[in-house]
């Protein structure tokens, strides 16, 4: 029952219509339960990305991991000759023999001492 103010002033109490605070208090149960599935679908959307997300990082990584060679599907690892007594191995690069200084500098342009 509500209070009614009637055309000829006076304040009637009414059964046939909702209070202004019970349509109220409806619409701003409506409009929390719209708000609690708008979170529900922001979550679940969240976690389907990172599902996604995360399932792409992993084919990404399978894939360059796939296109490394390994040493099973190229053969054994060439043999490398240790080469003399105190010398460098087969495979080695000399950069210094540890006699000839023309091939090297100061890092000031002028040659190494």
């Amino acid at each position: 029952m509500n209070w009614h103010h009637s055309h000829n002033g006076r304040n009637q109490l009414r059964a046939d219509q909702p209070s202004h605070q019970s349509a109220r208090l409806q619409r701003l149960e409506t409009l929390n339960r719209a708000h609690e599935f708008t979170l529900q679908k922001k979550v679940i959307m969240q976690q389907n990305a990172n599902f996604l997300i995360g399932r792409f990082i992993r084919i990404w990584c399978l894939s360059a991991l796939s296109s490394l060679p390994l040493w099973a599907a190229e053969g054994e690892p060439p043999v490398v000759n240790p080469g003399p007594q105190g010398g460098p191995p087969s495979d080695a690069i000399v950069l210094f023999d540890g006699k000839d200084l023309s091939q090297w500098g100061d890092g000031k342009g002028a040659p190494a001492r």
